[in-house]
């Protein structure tokens, strides 16, 4: 006897390990997400694997879609909401805070131990563990280069996330946050500790760092304004999955939508602030209870339980108080202006873009006192309003009209179908 799970009803995960891949009818799909904390708003592993599971449905191809998540907690009750199997993802050390401007995608790297050998290849060993037990036909990543150092030449690799997740495989080196400033990492370092690691497993080297995310097949999700590679990016881009068509209609009551972490570093400073506003305050904090939750209620703010529809929350607020690269892009594509935290390297060239745009107010992350006078000067501010509506009437203007997390699916489910056996390796 052996159990599987036709795509698109897959609602029992208790039947998770007894599955088997007999006759290798039943396919897995794996999605990765190492280095974020949440899926935040854009959520494209998420719509790329309920269409995959759709696709696959209409294709007659039993699947069965594991996520590999950084928090699985939080982030992974929503996941597994959709019918996903939930994961841990391995992980040796949690990425720090950077903000310098010298910094790049190579201090990530670094970070979570890519300048250690023997530390690296103990976490590509966890991911090759991970592997034997799922036996997917495809790793679909966003954010996670270990988890693609892992399945390099050995599994089907898609590759995607904003333009910042997802960066050109064919440039030299990762640039720094400012251009006119030098990098701060050795990627020549942390490059021939990948090598060292690829060639023990028999695989081809790399030429150069960021072609670490090459991949088998790649989708990246953002608009050329704020993709941080756009003058030396040579694919094609994919919009947002986002369902929002800007600019929205403007808001004439002053209300704040608040998008924040429960966990983020001074938020029960940053609550008071807000409710020195005067506003009407609604937010989405997930995470655990914490003091700064316990003050949103105590000044009446309206606190979703589950992540809401994008499109409902910001077509209600005047301006959005964010710390997440995600909900920065929601906003920009609505229209809406915004105070963004510098909270990590990805939101740091968002927020210096916007701020340039003038979309927004940038602040660090122990800016708290600075909240109340950004917020209000957003509001009692019109040129903030027309600048952040003007810029969205632009991106609306490009934007292509297919369903980009179709396009992905449809990628994705070519790679599981072409998924015969490990000789895959000697195409890399």
């Amino acid at each position: 006897m052996h159990s599987t799970v036709l795509a698109g009803n897959r609602n029992d995960q208790s039947v998770f390990l007894s599955e088997t891949h007999e006759a290798g009818l039943l396919k897995t799909a794996l999605f990765t997400c190492e280095l974020r904390e949440d899926l935040g708003f854009a959520a494209p592993l998420l719509c790329i694997a309920d269409e995959l599971v759709r696709l696959a449905t209409k294709d007659g191809i039993q699947l069965r879609t594991v996520f590999a998540l950084s928090d699985p907690v939080y982030c992974g009750h929503e996941v597994a909401s959709h019918g996903h199997v939930v994961l841990p993802a391995p992980l040796a050390r949690r990425p720090l805070e950077i903000n310098s401007l010298g910094k790049s995608y190579a201090n990530l790297l670094a970070a979570i131990g890519f300048g250690h050998e023997r530390e690296l290849r103990l976490i590509v060993d966890t991911w090759d563990r991970l592997f034997a037990v799922l036996s997917p036909a495809v790793v679909v990543t966003d954010n996670s280069p270990v988890a693609c150092l892992a399945a390099r030449g050995r599994i089907p690799l898609f590759v995607t996330g904003s333009g910042f997740r997802a960066p050109p495989a064919d440039i030299i080196a990762f640039p720094p946050i400012a251009n006119a400033v030098e990098s701060e990492t050795n990627q020549i370092l942390i490059r021939d500790v990948v090598n060292r690691i690829l060639q023990s497993r028999g695989l081809r080297r790399i030429g150069n760092l960021p072609e670490l995310f090459a991949g088998d097949g790649r989708a990246v999700f953002t608009v050329p304004q704020l993709d941080p590679y756009a003058a030396c990016r040579n694919e094609r881009l994919l919009e947002p999955c986002l369902n929002i068509k800007g600019p929205l209609a403007q808001v004439e009551t002053p209300s704040v939508f608040v998008a924040l972490p429960s966990t983020f570093s001074h938020l029960a400073r940053i609550v008071r602030a807000l409710e020195r506003v005067g506003a009407t305050i609604s937010c989405y904090v997930p995470g655990p209870r914490s003091v700064g939750l316990t003050l949103l209620n105590e000044i009446g703010a309206h606190i979703f339980e589950a992540r809401p529809l994008l499109n409902d929350v910001l077509s209600n607020a005047a301006v959005v108080l964010a710390a997440s690269a995600d909900v920065a892009l929601s906003a920009y594509l609505a229209g809406r202006p915004q105070v963004l935290f510098r909270s990590d390297l990805e939101t740091s060239i968002m927020a210096s873009e916007l701020e340039k745009r003038h979309a927004a107010i940038a602040l660090e992350v122990t800016d708290a006192e600075k909240v109340t006078d950004a917020i209000r000067e957003l509001m009692h501010n019109p040129s903030y309003d027309q600048s952040a509506r003007e810029e969205a009437r632009r991106v609306q203007a490009i934007l292509a009209s297919a369903n980009p997390a179709t396009l992905a699916a449809t990628g994705c489910l070519e790679l599981i179908k072409s998924h015969c056996s490990p000789s895959l390796a000697k195409n890399h």
